[in-house]
């Protein structure tokens, strides 16, 4: 992946906490960057790890109907290419992160509502992501992408064909490391308290 070495504990640590916390709040993993940054390259791989699907990538539900639907879609979300955020994408983003409930009317024409709770491990990408609020901040973790030198760059064939290659050895040192952090979490405490998303914190 193309993250800078001093970002890749956070990435990994995003990674782990996806696989191993349930039923706790998870950061939203933003991937920012210039155009040719690979950050839809990086979001594919990262939702490969965590929970394989052909729609790896989708846009942001328009209303809480269509987020609902989202949400039954499956575990870790990944929303490509986003440039500015609504009140109501801000809000769905942190009740999906915190496992806050988001609520709908079943049918127009009656007062029944459906209430759907669910907590995900989310990523979204973006070159300058705009409106972004400050409770939706506070859940963030951000990752600013390098730019690609051209002679760095490779064919998508080429990296995919490396990625299948290596993609077994690589999940199975994941899951391995996953085991171990899940071992020890229960002792893990940190002198200074935890941050507001404590449950990613105390995993990273």
């Amino acid at each position: 992946l193309n993250v800078d070495p001093d970002d890749r504990p956070l990435v990994l640590g995003w990674v782990v906490a996806a696989l191993v916390l349930e039923n706790v709040p998870h950061p939203v993993l933003y991937l920012g960057g210039e155009h040719g940054t690979a950050k839809t390259s990086a979001a594919r791989v990262l939702q490969s790890l965590v929970d394989p699907t052909t729609a790896d990538t989708r846009n942001l539900p328009s209303d809480e109907g269509a987020w609902v639907a989202t949400v039954r879609q499956g575990w870790a979300l990944t929303f490509d290419n986003l440039s500015e955020l609504s009140k109501g994408m801000n809000d769905g983003l942190c009740k999906l992160s915190t496992g806050d409930t988001i609520v709908r009317r079943v049918l127009y024409t009656t007062d029944e509502a459906s209430a759907t709770k669910a907590y995900r491990p989310l990523i979204i990408t973006a070159i300058n992501l705009t409106g972004v609020q400050p409770d939706l901040e506070d859940r963030m973790v951000r990752i600013e992408l390098s730019a690609i030198p051209p002679g760095k760059r490779r064919l998508k064939k080429e990296v995919e064909a490396s990625w299948e290659r290596d993609r077994s050895r690589v999940l199975a040192g994941l899951l391995d490391l996953a085991a171990k952090v899940h071992h020890r979490l229960p002792d893990v405490v940190t002198p200074e308290g935890f941050s507001r998303m404590a449950d990613f914190h105390q995993v990273v």
